[in-house]
């Protein structure tokens, strides 16, 4: 009967022992856990930013090539404006050789 009790003894101290080891390993696996999801939400937050910045980064260049494209097409007019001129230019000094004539 001594025997049996010591060894019912030592079962019971085997079992809180695993109990104990299981409850020390869901407490850390809950830390990580937390801590993963820490990560997960701070993450999720530099991608929320980093989206943010990459539009504003998008419509910056959006304006630059419509900037560009505005310019382009004013060049083309002053050149239009330059040849026109030019052109006006030569007709003037042509109309002045004619008239010296």
């Amino acid at each position: 009967l001594i025997s049996k009790a010591k060894q019912n003894l030592s079962n019971a101290n085997f079992e809180f022992h695993v109990e104990s080891i299981d409850a020390t390993e869901r407490k850390s696996w809950k830390e990580q856990l937390t801590y993963a999801k820490m990560i997960v939400t701070e993450m999720n937050h530099l991608i929320r930013r980093s989206s943010d910045e990459l539009l504003e980064q998008r419509e910056k260049l959006n304006q630059l090539r419509q900037r560009n494209h505005d310019l382009d097409m004013r060049e083309k007019q002053l050149q239009q404006s330059e040849h026109t001129l030019q052109n006006q230019l030569f007709d003037a000094k042509k109309e002045i050789q004619e008239a010296s004539s």
